[in-house]
């Protein structure tokens, strides 16, 4: 019996290697599989400035001058790039947008924005010229009147805008200065279904007392009041809304149709402004040469790093929304979080009838820029249905280059850090304030060290702003 024993132990311990070997290839292979999947999902995220829309350099010059020129301003203080600010990511930091007064929303970094179907938050603007004029006809942000606008352009500017967009009308040049003159805010035809979805999702039970006392006492339907509480405002004096309506329609066109072409200098500009050679982007090209996940890994694209990338395209499961070569899906929706008290925001709910019937819409500007009337986000234009329900308290995907020096983060800014954007999709405590957040949102449990690394690989996405412009005048 000890010899058959002696004999066993013999044939166990000269397999030993062999099981080793068996095991070493299995997992090796299996390595190898997880790094072929997760090249796979990696690839969309690949990005060259050959994907940027290079703009015409001297209109992107003149819009330079314009982002930067605080004489577009009712106190001669505020310009494009006071939210905006170069030395912040084209942003400001703040929690919520702060020029001639504080604005509901946060400032999103226009850094990349070549890239993006729709702006703002709610989606209101379908092109960047559209999104560049907005913000100079609101009360607490330039504050004044495409009729200032102009008078700014013929005293500062005329030579180098005749240069650019040819001879300023003789019926603009002799009416300077022109006197305050905007067309009135139009009118949101907010769905009916919809309505009926806010009253029966909302949360904040005191705003939704509020309304039904304002509907007792104005005798009018609480779906009416909360629609007339959804109105962009007029807070301009009855007087230039008057003075805009009586112009002349030949001055009226003219004068139109410079303040959109101030709109395409400054989005010529925005579209150079870029950010995509980040230390991300360099482990994804060496690892296009060939090798393992180890061996494309560089200075600044550690372990962390990689176990964040398997994470985001994993087990958090971020590119579901947060996709592409700038890390958004460029569309909208509603991630849960609590309401503002006193506030009701419809986000893209809202932006739709905004977009669709809006002063500047693609089929406008597209007069002088022909090339936004074949753009897909304009083809998409006639498809918006403001009965769906999904697009309740949605707002826009932001993109994520850059992340690390963009934040408070959110539409609201109500998130002051990565740790708490992530403390938020981790745990899905909060009640949406409206509508229903998507239901493909479960929390995601991570541990410490997988928060850790997961920011760890949304650092990586950051790289120095370059504006692709020559320094000259």
């Amino acid at each position: 019996m000890a010899w058959r024993k002696s004999i066993a132990l013999s044939i166990v311990l000269l397999s030993l290697p062999v099981v080793g070997v068996i095991y070493y290839i299995n997992l090796q292979a299996k390595s190898k599989a997880a790094d072929a999947h997760l090249w796979e999902k990696s690839q969309q995220f690949h990005v060259s400035k050959k994907l940027m829309t290079v703009a015409d350099e001297p209109l992107a010059k003149l819009g330079r001058a314009f982002f930067s020129e605080t004489a577009f301003s009712q106190n001669g203080q505020i310009s494009c790039a006071s939210c905006h600010n170069p030395e912040a990511q084209f942003a400001d930091g703040l929690k919520l947008g702060l020029a001639l007064g504080q604005v509901k929303r946060n400032t999103p970094s226009i850094v990349n924005s070549a890239q993006l179907r729709w702006l703002f938050w709610d989606g209101r603007s379908d092109s960047l010229e559209s999104q560049a004029l907005e913000p100079i006809e609101t009360i607490l942000e330039h504050g004044i009147t495409r009729a200032h606008v102009i008078n700014v352009i013929v005293d500062k500017y005329q030579s180098v805008w005749e240069r650019t967009f040819g001879a300023i009308s003789p019926v603009i040049l002799r009416g300077v200065p022109l006197p305050p003159a905007l067309p009135r805010p139009i009118k949101i035809e907010v769905s009916k279904i919809a309505l009926s979805r806010v009253m029966a999702s909302m949360s904040d039970s005191d705003l939704l007392l509020r309304y039904s006392d304002a509907s007792s006492s104005s005798g009018l339907p609480i779906e009416a009041v909360i629609a007339e509480s959804l109105q962009v405002k007029s807070y301009y004096p009855e007087s230039w809304y008057q003075a805009y309506e009586a112009m002349d329609p030949k001055s009226r066109q003219e004068m139109d149709r410079m303040f959109i072409q101030f709109g395409m200098a400054i989005a010529a500009f925005e579209r150079r402004i870029v950010a995509v050679d980040s230390p991300f982007d360099r482990f994804l090209a060496g690892w296009k040469k060939g090798g393992s996940v180890e061996e494309a890994a560089i200075n600044g694209f550690g372990d962390d790093e990689v176990e964040g990338l398997r994470l985001f395209t994993g087990k958090a499961n971020c590119t579901f929304c947060h996709s592409g070569p700038f890390f958004s899906d460029g569309e909208f929706h509603n991630i849960g979080l609590a309401g503002v008290p006193g506030q009701l925001e419809l986000g893209r709910a809202r932006g739709v009838p905004l977009v669709t019937n809006g002063s500047f819409r693609c089929q406008v500007i597209g007069v002088l820029r022909p090339e936004l009337l074949t753009s897909e986000t304009c083809q998409m234009l006639k498809y918006l249905d403001p009965d769906n329900l999904d697009i309740l308290g949605a707002f826009k995907t932001p993109g994520l280059r850059n992340v690390e020096l963009t934040g408070p983060y959110f539409h609201d800014g109500r998130a002051a850090s990565l740790d708490e954007v992530i403390d938020h999709y981790n745990l899905l405590t909060a009640k949406a304030a409206i509508g229903h957040q998507e239901e493909i949102l479960v929390p995601l449990n991570l541990t410490d060290k997988e928060k850790k690394q997961l920011i760890a690989f949304l650092n990586s996405l950051t790289y120095p702003v370059e504006v692709m412009l020559s320094s000259d005048p």
